[in-house]
């Protein structure tokens, strides 16, 4: 068994477990954007494509992963750094009051909560 695939099994059946046992696969196909096919194959060991994008999706997106105050959601480690230390966006406003709450957000990668 491959990691991702005990990744994504994992995954599935955390949300199965509290919730009365369905709708995992569904749930964490949308949390990595995949379709719920594609994913419902791969965990069966039945998915006859070559699984190397599939495996690199999950890693990235189920492993590192944070829930960002701003955006009420969860997002990859490593898009949560890049944006909260990028210089600050001065062309689109939603980007700026983003950028805005990381810099005081207590989850900031950089552990630095200054503006």
């Amino acid at each position: 068994m491959s990691s991702a695939l005990k990744i994504a099994q994992d995954e599935v059946d955390k949300f199965n477990q509290s919730n009365g046992g369905k709708g995992g696969i569904a749930h964490v196909a949308r949390k990595i954007g995949v379709a719920r096919p594609t994913l419902s194959l791969f965990l069966a060991e039945k998915y006859t494509a070559q699984t190397d994008q599939l495996e690199k999706t999950i890693l990235s997106q189920l492993v590192g992963r944070v829930p960002c105050p701003h955006l009420q959601n969860d997002i990859a480690l490593v898009q949560c750094e890049s944006f909260s230390t990028r210089s600050m966006p001065m062309s689109s406003p939603k980007e700026f009051r983003h950028w805005k709450a990381c810099q005081v957000c207590k989850l900031k990668p950089t552990g630095d909560n200054n503006a």
